[in-house]
């Protein structure tokens, strides 16, 4: 109706099998004819979709590459700055040796440059402040260990200059009512004996002030114990029985030092044994490349409580007793050596420990001998 009124035109419409088409018209002029044309909407708009996919991936992959560009550009431009804060967070911690290295060419790069500059100056400033204050910590430590040790001296040397003075004053008291020259004999002797206890706890203070510093050599160990045993016996005023067992000759790491350890125990036992004889057993051995010196008395023996002080607080018990097992116990330590009292049924049982040396003598030297004092010193 619409061609043959003259008009022109297409409608999207759909043919007698119920596709849909497009279809074209127009009239013919000077004739009441009209033209009419059709075509399938697929055919037309098959390659038109087509083509969209086409341009839908050109288009994603354009976003794609602009977005990676884009990245790109802001990672180069942000780099330098990522790299100046971390290495400012670095720097905050203490950490001054990772330095900054941005390739930017442009005033982040110099920022850079002054960054590594700086940090330099701090590790330089930081490294010599901690040796200054590492220094001044030493300074320190020396200062509170000599406080200490004077400390300690003090109150030692309170404890066995008081004994001293006042076993001094008892025997001077005693020689001015003496009635008899022997009991004036007995009571310069004991004034004598003060004197020379004087003397040896000067040596003591001189020994533990030096020790440290001694020359440790081959030394033989059999004649420190025998030496000891005459010493102790010139020394002490008590009768003094020393049975000694020696499975070989020994030769140790020590030095003259070692005498006094082996004289102080021995004191030791003499000055606490209340018996008319003092019996001392001494007994070598090696094991685990030691020679252990085991010295056992017929005493009343260590209390539980007293051996543990030894053992575990022997400077706090050094106040109070003096300064003999303190004394013993650095000697041996410049030696690595030790001592350990042992659990007995009688008496006291006393082993030093001090380490061998290689290729010492092995001669068996298996001396047992009994040394008695059969009269007592006046």
């Amino acid at each position: 109706m619409q061609v043959t009124g003259g008009e022109t035109g297409a409608v999207l419409t759909e043919d007698s099998q119920g596709e849909t088409i497009i279809s074209g018209f127009a009239p013919v002029p000077g004739t009441d004819w009209g033209v009419i044309t059709y075509e399938r909407w697929e055919n037309i708009f098959g390659s038109i979709r087509g083509y969209s996919n086409l341009l839908l991936g050109l288009l994603v992959l354009g976003s794609i590459i602009s977005s990676a560009l884009i990245f790109f550009v802001i990672s180069r431009i942000l780099r330098p700055i990522h790299d100046l804060t971390m290495g400012a967070q670095r720097i905050a911690g203490g950490d001054f040796d990772p330095m900054i290295v941005p390739q930017s060419g442009d005033e982040m790069q110099t920022l850079a440059q002054q960054f590594n500059t700086m940090a330099d100056t701090l590790k330089e400033h930081t490294a010599s402040l901690k040796k200054e204050i590492a220094e001044r910590k030493r300074l320190e430590d020396q200062r509170e260990k000599a406080r200490k040790e004077a400390e300690f001296y003090a109150d030692v040397l309170a404890h066995d200059v008081g004994n001293i003075n006042q076993i001094t004053m008892g025997y001077l008291y005693l020689l001015q009512t003496a009635k008899d020259e022997k009991t004036r004999k007995k009571n310069v002797d004991g004034i004598k004996k003060s004197i020379m206890n004087s003397k040896r706890l000067a040596e003591s203070i001189k020994i533990l002030k030096i020790i440290k510093d001694t020359k440790i050599e081959k030394f033989d160990l059999n004649k420190s114990i025998e030496r000891s045993i005459e010493e102790i016996k010139a020394y002490s005023n008590k009768e003094i029985e020393v049975n000694l067992d020696m499975d070989k000759k020994y030769y140790v790491k020590a030095n003259d030092f070692l005498d006094r350890v082996f004289f102080n125990i021995l004191e030791n036992s003499a000055e606490f044994i209340f018996k008319e004889k003092v019996i001392i057993d001494i007994k070598t051995e090696e094991k685990d490349g030691f020679c252990n010196v085991h010295i056992h008395d017929n005493g009343i023996g260590i209390s539980k409580e007293k051996k543990k002080d030894i053992l575990e607080n022997l400077e706090t018990l050094s106040k109070r007793t003096g300064m003999g097992f303190y004394l013993t116990k650095k000697i041996l330590e410049r030696f690595n050596g030790k001592f350990e009292i042992e659990d007995v049924k009688k008496g006291t049982e006393i082993v030093v420990s001090i380490p061998v040396i290689n290729g010492g003598s092995v001669r068996n030297v298996h001396a047992q001998r009994s040394h008695k004092r059969n009269e007592r010193r006046g």
